[in-house]
């Protein structure tokens, strides 16, 4: 280990972006005209999707899907009178699917997965754990390429997490299921769920730890899930929905759902032992209390722990925007340090000094 402080990585959605340019933004284009097609039998529903186009002064297609999503999945009082609880339902499945499907879209076209897998190395090497708010599951495959490189077990999904998380093969109780009882290099605390996290149809309501199961395509022995020929009978046992706290504005599965009790609580722990805590391409929301509450907390201002902003903002004004939402949460007289560039071209600075 060198003399770089413990530091903590907060991911945003600027990092996975410079890494996968197609990745989703909560404010993209997810062909809504194709929507209004696919639900011209549910008039309330097609008048949702039209009033949300209508917001985009762009003419690029993009629309607020946090916003949609969020109108949909918590309905109004006088719903119900007007009869359009039933058009719900169907209405923010089809937004979920159009949401996971360009993420699972964006995975097949990186940009440089050799940073992307050198950066995971240095998280391993220097046990810098990271936090994400992001769905995806790109640096966790990054991660486990990085394995790899090691005859030491470092990181791996069944530990690495924050909880014990079994591969989905364990529905089978097939010999492919092995446990790795290791203690990680650094936790990934996914503080939103994970398109790659699982449950079994035999589950409980309520989503705690042991249930939760990740995709076995994510594992670096991939050998070990092509010997499995029983993938589509794997399927049959597990839930359609992933463990995902949806994008809307109130997130009510981080307050009911267990195994985000356990991460959250994983999150503050890590920031309070950390001595530096590097935001990249993260934003700070102001709609997101329950995450700038968890920064504020975790790193109050009494603490000495150097932060840092990484965001490719350009424009003065908007990086100054991004300044003060930071002051809201750590004090407007907390010292920031401050790397206006592009995450790729930050984390390859931050990789080539390490070495």
């Amino acid at each position: 280990m060198s003399d770089i402080p413990k530091t903590v990585f907060v991911l945003g959605a600027g990092f996975t972006k410079a890494f996968y340019p197609k990745a989703p933004l909560l404010y993209d284009d997810y062909g809504l005209n194709r929507a209004v097609k696919k639900f011209r039998g549910f008039p309330f529903a097609r008048k949702l999707l039209k009033r949300e186009m209508s917001y985009d002064l762009t003419g690029k297609g993009r629309v607020d899907l946090e916003r949609l999503l969020a109108r949909v999945a918590e309905p109004m009082p006088y719903d119900n009178e007007l009869r359009a609880e039933s058009m719900l339902a169907p209405l923010r499945h089809d937004l979920m699917e159009r949401f996971v499907t360009r993420i699972k879209k964006a995975s097949l076209e990186p940009a440089d997965d050799g940073l992307f897998r050198g950066f995971a190395w240095y998280c391993v090497k220097h046990h810098a754990s990271c936090i994400t708010f992001n769905y995806d599951d790109f640096f966790d495959r990054a991660l486990c390429d990085a394995q790899e490189c090691s005859d030491e077990l470092h990181w791996s999904p069944e530990v690495g997490y924050g909880f014990v998380c079994r591969p989905a093969s364990a529905v089978l109780n097939t010999d492919t299921t092995t446990h790795h009882t290791f203690e990680p290099a650094l936790l990934l605390l996914k503080l939103h769920g994970s398109l790659n996290w699982r449950l079994p149809k035999a589950g409980v309501a309520d989503v705690v730890p042991t249930q939760v199961l990740f995709d076995d395509p994510l594992l670096a022995e991939q050998e070990r899930w092509q010997k499995c020929e029983a993938r589509l009978q794997i399927d049959t046992y597990l839930q359609e929905r992933r463990v995902m706290a949806p994008p809307v504005l109130v997130k009510r599965a981080l307050h009911t759902e267990a195994i985000f009790h356990v991460l959250w609580h994983q999150a503050l722990t890590r920031l309070r032992n950390a001595e530096r805590t590097v935001f990249i391409g993260y934003s700070m929301p102001h709609m997101d209390l329950a995450a700038r509450t968890l920064f504020a907390e975790g790193l109050p201002k009494k603490r000495e722990c150097e932060l840092v902003i990484v965001n490719n903002l350009k424009d003065t004004d908007r990086q100054q925007e991004l300044v003060t939402r930071f002051g809201h949460v750590f004090g407007e007289d907390r010292d920031i340090t401050k790397h206006w560039q592009c995450a790729r071209e930050w984390c390859l600075q931050e990789v080539e000094a390490a070495l």
